[in-house]
């Protein structure tokens, strides 16, 4: 390429008008210092050759995607934590839909920081530039900046924090928050890198999060005293997650 496309591409944005980041919303459940101390890297330059072969990746991957694969992607499209509610529900795990509501909206602020930060143009934006065919899962779920991918960044916290609560649970609360994070990339709606970005932000951001916050009030002793505990305590009340209608889904996102 010249290096006037080079500039031309390299300077390509998501675009002017990007969704606010409420800091307010983040405080709910994290503690001040995260925007401070995270060490977040910022995403290979649109004319990388790394962006390239993640473009040219997902082109590929995409043309042999399973039924299962798309599935994954539809369950995940709207509703991040999918499979690690449908995995407690099925291994009896006490959870709560409030709190899982909580975590998300408040990570969700914090990967918006981000996005608005970095402006990474989603794949299919640079892959036209680079005159790359590029057909992708259409959604109504990408009206943002691509790094880090939110849907990554969500599923990721929550499983951080059921993880504390069932830490036997850790390896399967993880692999259940991958599908959703894989699943934007299957679908071709977000770099892998943009994935990568999310757990490096969950991992670090779990050190500011206000655990206190889902606790239900600290157990009482014979005395009648609160009893001190570090340990997230669970709330006894059970949702059973019901699944979404995936038909639906499909012949919404299909149209």
């Amino acid at each position: 390429m010249y290096i006037k496309e080079i500039l031309e591409i390299d300077n390509l944005k998501y675009g002017d008008t990007p969704k606010k980041f409420k800091p307010k919303e983040a405080k709910k459940l994290f503690k001040d210092g995260w925007l401070e101390e995270l060490n977040v890297t910022p995403p290979p330059s649109n004319s990388s050759k790394q962006t390239k072969r993640e473009i040219e990746g997902m082109v590929k991957n995409m043309k042999n995607l399973s039924d299962d694969q798309k599935k994954t992607y539809i369950n995940t499209d709207h509703d991040t934590s999918y499979y690690i509610k449908e995995y407690m529900s099925n291994e009896d795990l006490d959870w709560e839909l409030e709190d899982i509501e909580k975590i998300i909206n408040s990570s969700k602020h914090i990967g918006r920081y981000y996005k608005n930060h970095f402006q990474r143009p989603r794949p299919r934006q640079v892959a036209e530039k680079l005159g790359i065919d590029f057909k992708y899962m259409k959604t109504e779920t990408t009206d943002s900046p691509a790094y880090p991918s939110n849907h990554a960044l969500q599923a990721k916290i929550v499983a951080h924090y059921y993880s504390s609560i069932y830490p036997d649970h850790k390896t399967n609360l993880h692999l259940m928050a991958e599908k959703s994070a894989q699943g934007r990339v299957d679908a071709g709606v977000h770099y892998p890198s943009d994935k990568m970005a999310a757990y490096e932000i969950a991992d670090q951001v779990m050190k500011f999060f206000k655990y206190k916050k889902l606790e239900e009030d600290a157990p009482m002793n014979a005395t009648g005293s609160a009893v001190s505990t570090d340990v997230p305590v669970v709330r006894k009340k059970k949702n059973k997650y019901e699944p979404s209608q995936l038909f639906d889904l499909i012949k919404r996102n299909s149209k």
